[in-house]
């Protein structure tokens, strides 16, 4: 009898530490899987930052070239009117030094 009751004891204690091996196991793959999911979402979170942080730079460099664009346009504009400027006072010289000539011819007629 006594001889069952220790064997059914064992089996018992035995069982147990089945159950508990059992257990550890399971809790182990959760929290494994935790991890993972956790790292999933770092690795997203991550991806996020990384496309925002890209688009920010794509941002700041179309703002940039939209700047050199706007300043080549300004300084184009600036030499044309500098040019505009030189025509016309060469245009004027050219009728002063005209008018002047013609002033010379009459002066030498008489």
């Amino acid at each position: 009898k006594e001889r069952e009751k220790k064997k059914g004891k064992d089996d018992d204690k035995k069982e147990n530490k089945d159950k508990e091996e059992e257990q550890d196991e399971d809790d182990d793959k959760d929290k494994k899987a935790e991890k993972d999911d956790g790292d999933d979402n770092k690795d997203d979170k991550d991806e996020k930052e990384k496309s925002e942080d890209e688009d920010k730079e794509d941002s700041s460099k179309d703002i940039e070239e939209e700047a050199d664009e706007d300043d080549k346009n300004q300084d184009n504009e600036d030499e044309e009117e500098e040019a505009e400027k030189n025509d016309g006072e060469k245009d004027s010289k050219d009728q002063e030094d005209e008018e002047e000539d013609q002033e010379n011819v009459t002066a030498e007629k008489r």
